[in-house]
């Protein structure tokens, strides 16, 4: 924040939250902690937000930062759990869509918004400094960030059943909210 400017200020909230992937949240009571906040001046890029996975819940976060006029990094290995699928139900104006097509529209949806970047690499370490967050990517050079929001959804674990993988989201399917409607008798 430019307020700062090189001054340590202390940071008013009551609570305190701490969050690295290597631990779990911790929240501290504002009497057991002090916590003072300098002007970040580092080498790296600085954003407000990164947004860990370019699925639904990553693209929706991501433009509501992006209406707010929030500078915003969404990071994407580009590898959907959908991928297999045909189609994509349950979205409104959306329903039947193929996948890919809809992280297409998607996505130019969120380019008309100059706060936010896209990145396709993994993020490796989050690390809590006094500054923000430093993020270690796979490929791309480290950087800092305010807030995370964690939106990677799962990864399936498939059954020991031989030739599973070439029939998943063709004729094995996960979720009866997406594929139910279709295959009923």
């Amino acid at each position: 924040r430019s307020d700062l400017d090189g001054q340590c200020n202390e940071v008013p909230p009551k609570f305190y939250y701490f969050f690295s992937l290597k631990n779990n949240i911790s929240i501290f009571p504002q009497s057991h902690v002090t916590l003072k906040v300098t002007k970040w001046g580092g080498a790296m890029e600085r954003y407000e937000v990164l947004i860990v996975g370019g699925g639904p819940a990553g693209l929706a976060a991501a433009l509501s930062t992006a209406r707010m006029g929030i500078k915003t990094k969404i990071v994407d290995s580009g590898e959907a759990r959908n991928a297999p699928s045909e189609h994509l139900n349950n979205f409104p104006t959306r329903d039947g869509i193929h996948p890919q097509k809809w992280r297409e529209l998607a996505v130019e949806d969120l380019r008309k918004y100059d706060e936010v970047e896209f990145l396709q690499d993994r993020v490796l370490d989050i690390t809590n400094t006094l500054d923000g967050f430093e993020i270690l990517f796979e490929k791309s050079q480290a950087a800092m960030v305010n807030k995370i929001v964690l939106a990677t959804g799962i990864k399936d674990q498939f059954p020991s059943i031989e030739n599973i993988k070439p029939l998943w989201g063709k004729k094995v399917f996960h979720c009866p909210f997406c594929h139910g409607h279709e295959l009923k008798a």
